[in-house]
Order: structure tokens, then sequence, then C-alpha cells
């Protein structure tokens, strides 16, 4: 039974072209066998012993086809399938109906077929095979095997006539799949071109963004040691020599420290943000509730900040997700961060976190009722640096959301933001890391 039931699914091999064919071959093949079977019974009912025998001899070549298509040998059965079909159906359905009738109407049609299907050999195969079911039909015609109106008309000039259409059939549809062939085959060529130009052009901007990092990297840590005597040097200035200092000097000092303070935020997050691109994933399957208690902890943080605000939180239900905890939890601390440093000036702060489907895919949102943007610049929302708003309104680097952005962009995720000014913004970003990729780590 289990050997039955594997005969009637199709083969599948390795070979991508191998399986294809398989694919398309077996179920005509199937599909003949079911159509041999009815006829056989149809016939052999009505007694036209004639078309039942070569009926049997179709069935026989039938089962030869399927057992051929699994042992990978797709010409023959690719050849044969075309004409057994033609062969056995024309008699059958012989019914007062002469052979030029059937034969120059169905078999280009199935020549045409086999070449496309098969290939440009399978067309010439098939015609030659036409000519012999052809050949067959008027000699069966021409000895009164089978009977049709035009059996009087009927002679051997019927197969020049038609043979010379079928070949010429054949010789079109070699020479259209030929060039077909060549374009293919050409395009092929083009399509392997670029994509090792991509591969090349990806392989070099891998190493620009490698070495750029590593510059950045190393910069920020040069930097840090002048900043911290500049800095330590204007303090120490402003609380012991204060007094011999005028107004004007004190205010300088406090302008040089202040800038230093600045400077060595900036230098945080460039490393920040150079850490996210060198920081190797560790995806895992993070649970609702985890999600739950990670916000949780996030919005203790930021609340601890800020005790004397009143700032209206709305957690709602987040799904499971597929993500890096530590990056995630990164991704949402600059989120919640900006929509806690946006709100600042309302009377009512108000900041939603969520999750809806679109198109069965969970989007994640942020949404505060604070300054908003306009959406002309929303491109240079995610940039290094880039900032919407004045230094002197709201404090930031500019680098919170590009480290975001490059967070979400490793999870193979989207982000994206809709606002107006003074109603507020909302951030959202998808997750859609494949669970059987191997932790990858970004050069």
């Amino acid at each position: 039974m289990k050997n039955i039931l594997s005969w009637l699914r199709s083969p599948h091999f390795k070979d991508e072209d191998d399986d294809k064919r398989a694919a398309t071959l077996y179920p005509i093949i199937q599909v003949m066998v079911v159509i041999y079977i009815v006829l056989s019974i149809f016939t052999g009912l009505k007694q036209q012993f004639i078309q039942f025998y070569i009926l049997q001899l179709i069935g026989v070549t039938l089962i030869l086809n399927l057992f051929l298509v699994r042992r990978k040998k797709f010409k023959i059965p690719g050849y044969i399938i075309p004409t057994s079909l033609l062969l056995g159906v024309t008699i059958v359905i012989f019914n007062g109906q002469g052979v030029h009738d059937v034969a120059m109407l169905s078999f280009p049609m199935i020549i045409a077929l086999s070449g496309l299907l098969i290939g440009k050999g399978a067309a010439i195969y098939s015609a030659i095979g036409g000519v012999a079911c052809v050949a067959i039909l008027i000699h069966a015609e021409m000895n009164n095997l089978l009977s049709s109106d035009f059996q009087s008309y009927t002679d051997y000039g019927d197969l020049l006539i038609i043979g010379t259409l079928l070949i010429a059939t054949a010789a079109v549809v070699y020479t259209t799949m030929d060039i077909i062939s060549k374009h293919l085959i050409e395009l092929k060529r083009l399509n392997d071109e670029l994509e090792e130009r991509v591969a090349e052009r990806t392989v070099e901007l891998e190493n620009t963004n490698k070495d750029l990092e590593s510059f950045a990297y190393s910069i920020s840590h040069d930097l840090r040691a002048p900043l911290r005597s500049i800095g330590g040097y204007s303090h120490i200035l402003l609380d012991d020599f204060s007094e011999s200092l005028d107004e004007a000097g004190k205010h300088y000092l406090q302008n040089i420290y202040e800038n230093v303070k600045q400077m060595n935020t900036l230098i945080d997050e460039i490393l920040a943000l150079s850490r996210t691109g060198r920081q190797e994933l560790e995806p895992r399957n993070l649970s609702s509730q985890e999600l739950k208690e990670m916000l949780q902890g996030i919005l203790n943080g930021l609340i601890a900040l800020e005790e004397v605000r009143q700032v209206e939180i709305t957690l709602g239900d987040l799904p499971d997700c597929f993500a890096d905890p530590v990056l995630l939890k990164q991704a949402y601390v600059n989120l919640l961060s900006n929509a806690f440093k946006f709100t600042r000036h309302c009377p009512k702060a108000q900041i939603e976190i969520g999750c809806q489907l679109e198109d069965k895919l969970p989007v994640y949102y942020v949404h505060d009722n604070g300054a908003g943007f306009d959406m002309a610049y929303a491109d240079k929302l995610f940039g290094v640096f880039q900032r919407l708003h004045r230094q002197d309104e709201y404090e930031g680097t500019g680098v919170g959301l590009a480290i975001v952005h490059r967070i979400i962009t490793r999870h193979n995720g989207k982000i994206w933001a809709t606002s107006a000014p003074n109603q507020g913004a909302t951030f959202y970003f998808t997750l859609n890391m494949n669970k059987t990729r191997p932790r990858a780590k970004l050069e």
C-alpha cells in the first residue's frame, strides 16, 4: 500500500531543473492513465476491439513513462507523451471525421506544447511521432479498420500533406525555442554578472562601514583624554580660583565646562552607535510577559528621573517576538526617552506603547502627545547628528534615533514615524528576523 501511495506522488529531486520537469510531466502522465482506463472500459463495452487493443499498448507505454520519470529519464517520456495521447484519443473519437481534421488541428498544438515544456528537440521528435500516428490512422482508415465519412477520399498522399505541415510546425517551434534559449542564456549571463557586481559592491560597502566604525571608535576614545583634562582644569579654576576671576571669566569657564560635558555625551552616543553595529546578535523568543517586564523597568527608571512630572502611560498588549533582548531594550529606551523629553512642556503628558497588526505582521509603536515635527523633514529623522529641534529647546545629540534605526535594521525590520508640529509623534517598527538564521555579526 505504501508503494502504491508513493507512485501517486510526484518524485522530488535535488536538482531544481529535474524537480520542475518531474512536477510537469508526472501529473500529465497520471491524467493520461486515468483517461486510458476510462477509454478502455468504454471501448470494451462498445466492442470497439481495434481501439481497445491499441489502448492497451498505450497503457503499457504510460506505465513505462511513469517509471522513466521516477528514474529522471525525461527525454523519452517528453517525446512520446504527445504521440501516445493523440494516437489513443484520435482513434477513440474517430466517429465520422477524417484523419485530416483531427491531425491537422490537434498535432501542431501538441508539437508546440512539447517544445515549450520539454525543449526544442521534443518538437522534432513529436513531429516524427505525429507523422507515424497519422500513417497508422490513414492505413487503418484505408483498410476499413476505422470508418469515416471521408474514407473514400483518403490515400497516402494525405500523409505527405499532413506530414509536411507537422514537420514545418516542428521547424518553426525548434527555431523559436532556439532563439529563446539563446536569449535566456544571455540573460542568465547578464544576471550572473550583475549578481557578481552587487556582491563586490556589498563587500566594498561592508569594508567601508567597518573602517568608518573603527575610525569613529578610535577617535572617540582618543578624544576622551584631552576632554577630561579640559573639563577637569576648568572645574578646578571655577572651584579654587573663582575669587580671582571676574563675572565674565567665570561665565567663560562655565561655558567651557558645559561644552565639555556636552562633548562627552556626544562621544558616548558615538560609541553606543559603533557598538550597536559591532555587537553580535543573540536573538531569542521573547514572551509577551518578558516584553512588559522590560518596558516596565525602562518606564520606572525614566519616571524616577522626573518624579515631579505627571505622565499618563498606557501599556497595551504586546505579542511574543524573536529579537535580541539587549538591543531591543536599547531601542525602547531611546524611543521612550524621546517621548518623555518631547512631552516635557505638555500640561498633561500622554505616552502609549502598543502593537497593531498590519497584513498579519505585528507593528510595534510608541506614541506621545508632545512637540512633534514637520513630516517634510521625516527623511532626516534617523540620520546621525540630525536634529529637528533647537538645542536650547530640547537637549540631545541627534544620535539616539540613528541607533534605533540600526537596531531595527539588524532585525530585518523597518522603522518609520508619523507626526505633526505640536500634535505629538508616533514611531512604528517591525521585527522580522529569521528564527533559523545563524547568529550574525555586522562587520
